[in-house]
Parts: C-alpha cells; sequence; structure tokens
C-alpha cells in the first residue's frame, strides 16, 4: 500500500498574511507525520499567489524548508497551479493513485468542511446529493453524541475521513473573523461546482484579492 500526505499551502513560505510562527509549526508537524507513518509520496499543493514573487509558488517555496526535515526516500511532487483551496483539491489528483493507498491531507482549521466536499467531488467524483447525505450521517452522528453544536464543532476540528482519506485540519486560524469571512468563501466554491458561470466569478474573485487584476 502506498502511503500518501498532501499538504494545502497557505501564501508563499515566510511571505504570506499567516503567522510565520504557525506557518512553520504547520510544516513541521507535517514532516513529523510524514517520518513517523513513513508516508512514501508527498504533494504540496498552491500555486503563483504573490504578484511580489512570480516566479515562485507557494509548494516550491514550502518544498525548500519542508525537504531537509523529510527522512528517508520520500517522493515529493509539486502541484503549482492552484489559486483557491477547489484547484487545490481538483490539480492534486492527478498525483494520487486512489487505490491500495492511503491519503492524508493537511488543511487549515477552518477549512476541513470544505476540503471534504471537495475531495468526494472531485476524487470520488460524488454527486451532490451523495456528498450532502454523508455531512448529513456525520452531523446527526455528533450531535445526537454531544447534544451541542459545541460538541460536533469539536469533533468537525478533529478532521474528517472517508474510505482511505483522512483530513488533519492544524489550528492555524483562531480568529473569530477569519472563520466568518471563510464562511462566505466556502459556500462560493462549493456552489461553483455546480455552476460554471459561478466558477469563472469565483476565480476572478481570489486574482483580484491576490493582487493579480
Amino acid at each position: 500500500m502506498v502511503k500518501y500526505a498532501v499538504l494545502l499551502g497557505y501564501g508563499i513560505f515566510n511571505r504570506a498574511k499567516v503567522s510565520e510562527a504557525k506557518y512553520e509549526d504547520y510544516v513541521r508537524k507535517f514532516a513529523s507525520f510524514v517520518n513517523k507513518q513513513k508516508v512514501d509520496v508527498v504533494v504540496l499543493s498552491g500555486g503563483h499567489t504573490s504578484p511580489k514573487r512570480l516566479l515562485e509558488s507557494e509548494a516550491e517555496s514550502i518544498a525548500k524548508y519542508l525537504k531537509p526535515l523529510l527522512k528517508g526516500n520520500v517522493t515529493v511532487h509539486l502541484e503549482n497551479r492552484s489559486l483557491t483551496t477547489l484547484q487545490n483539491i481538483e490539480f492534486s489528483r492527478k498525483f494520487l493513485d486512489l487505490k491500495a493507498s492511503s491519503i492524508t491531507v493537511f488543511c487549515d482549521n477552518i477549512r476541513p468542511q470544505k476540503v471534504m466536499w471537495l475531495i468526494l467531488h472531485f476524487w470520488f467524483k460524488l454527486d451532490r446529493k451523495k456528498i450532502e447525505d454523508y455531512f448529513i450521517s456525520y452531523s446527526v452522528k455528533y450531535y445526537v453524541t454531544h447534544f451541542t453544536d459545541e460538541g460536533l464543532g469539536k469533533e468537525m476540528s478533529k478532521g474528517f475521513t472517508y474510505k482511505n482519506i483522512a483530513i488533519v485540519p492544524y489550528p492555524m486560524r483562531t480568529d473569530i473573523d477569519d472563520a466568518i469571512s471563510a464562511l462566505i468563501s466556502d459556500m462560493l466554491e462549493i456552489e461553483s461546482l455546480y455552476k460554471k458561470s459561478l466558477k469563472t466569478k469565483v476565480v476572478r474573485f481570489f486574482k483580484k484579492k491576490l493582487g493579480f487584476i
């Protein structure tokens, strides 16, 4: 069985808006996981998201810091086209073999739900109803167990699993404003899976947000 680990980028490493210390710890935690679990293949996902550093992708900047931390013979692939979380998942698919494998995806702590939705859509080709059923079953299970929304939230912060896929959220963002603003982009990105015209608008929005237009 081949072990894969996918790391989603959050800006050019050490040049991003997120906390530099947290970004470094995020990558170090990922490296520790890869070493302890003896991961065979690593995929670093993140494109050219900085107008001031057009020649360097997020994936490339992370790789420079990550590679010296890895032990053993680990294959490292760079997915350096993506601008959005949707594209992170969509474009990483080509590096993965879903059969006879285990795949662990690292992301920040306010996006694991969206990441799982995108994985179910792009990697497993599930239709919208089946994805909705997955989340309804998940929510009912943990809500009934804990009887509170807070309890359900704590379960979600642990990540999600589906077949041979596991999502590991890292507590990179703790500001409530980050979480609230993420809800808007999450809804738009998920809805854009089913409306091509919206997908075009969302990509344009992110390009504007990043300073490309």
